[in-house]
C-alpha cells in the first residue's frame, strides 16, 4: 500500500468527510472505495493506455510529462 497526498478545497473537503461519517468509513477507505468506482468505469487497460498517450503524447507514444502545478 502507498500513501498520497492531494490538496482540495476546503468546503470539498468538509463534504467528503460529511460522506465518509454518513457511510461509517474513514477517509482513507472513502477514498479507495472512489478510486475503485471509477476505475471500474474506465474501459479495459489496453483502451485506456492509447487514450492517455494520445492525449498527453500524441499519437508516436511518447508520454511527456506534465509540469507541476505552482503552489
Amino acid at each position: 500500500m502507498s500513501y498520497l497526498t492531494i490538496r482540495l478545497p476546503d468546503d470539498q473537503i468538509k463534504r467528503l468527510k460529511q460522506l465518509a461519517a454518513q457511510r461509517h468509513v474513514s477517509m482513507s477507505m472513502l477514498f479507495e472505495q472512489i478510486s475503485a468506482q471509477v476505475l471500474s468505469e474506465l474501459p479495459d487497460d489496453q483502451a485506456t493506455a492509447n487514450v492517455v498517450t494520445k492525449a498527453v503524447g500524441g499519437a508516436t507514444g511518447t508520454v511527456k510529462a506534465l509540469p507541476l502545478r505552482q503552489r
